[in-house]
């Protein structure tokens, strides 16, 4: 499986490259069910999705006296419908992130909320696929993947 990543590449690197496909990872820790679902209609309007299982596990941050919700994670390929910049991708990206309200803890408050570090959606490119390539380029600052990570590129890949 990691042969299939034998290729990193600097995130900085890849901003202007014109991308086909994008392995990306989901995860979130409020109301997930329902802000992945919106984020995966979201990422449709990019291109075919092919998604993961999803994979619940503790916020590895939590303690007994600053508790915080279990994270749904999941990985997704996401096919482009038409090759884009790299660089407008992740804006892209982010901005599903806001209207998912990513940053309504951020911008709250509550210390309770910020506290417990509640995540609506977070989506992280773990590798592309450029016009020029027909093997996955791993995001060099994201690699080795996570465990959970590593869950849904196997699925995905295999």
């Amino acid at each position: 499986m990691q042969s299939r990543f034998s290729q990193l590449i600097a995130f900085d690197t890849a901003l202007n490259l014109k991308v086909t496909h994008l392995l990306v990872a989901l995860g979130s820790n409020d109301e997930p069910k329902k802000n992945l679902t919106t984020a995966i209609q979201k990422l449709k309007k990019l291109g075919d999705v092919q998604l993961s299982n999803d994979f619940v596990n503790p916020d590895f941050t939590a303690t007994q006296s600053n508790p915080k919700p279990d994270y749904t994670n999941q990985c997704a390929i996401i096919t482009l419908y038409n090759p884009s910049i790299f660089k407008q991708l992740v804006a892209n990206l982010k901005q599903i992130e806001l209207n998912c309200h990513r940053d309504k803890v951020a911008n709250t408050n509550n210390k309770v909320l910020k506290k417990m570090c509640l995540v609506s959606i977070d989506i992280d490119v773990l590798a592309i696929k450029s016009v020029n390539d027909t093997h996955w380029q791993a995001i060099k600052k994201r690699y080795p993947f996570k465990y959970h990570e590593w869950v849904g590129v196997k699925q995905l890949l295999s």
